[in-house]
């Protein structure tokens, strides 16, 4: 059986799993007609997105602070999705 936020390991463990965390910046202006955006990772770093729509915006709270500390003021949950 798997319990909310844990991974059940193949040796009968679980182990709790490290939340997730979209950066989520709502006025700003990306391009026109984009007032907001989300950091996303990329090859050379990361970039900002105007959609939450793919993995590589999912980060920890270690990879915020890791990038900017200033960004963790603008971490969302990323909410679970049902199994």
């Amino acid at each position: 059986m798997r319990h909310h936020g844990y991974i059940r390991m193949k040796d009968g463990y679980e182990v709790q799993k490290e939340p997730l965390y979209y950066v989520y910046f709502p006025e700003i202006t990306v391009s026109a007609g984009i007032e907001e955006a989300y950091l996303m990772k990329t090859r050379n770093g990361v970039e900002l997105a105007d959609n939450n729509d793919f993995d590589d915006m999912k980060f920890t709270e270690r990879e915020i602070k890791a990038i900017d500390e200033r960004y963790w003021a603008f971490a969302v949950p990323v909410e679970e999705e049902a199994e």
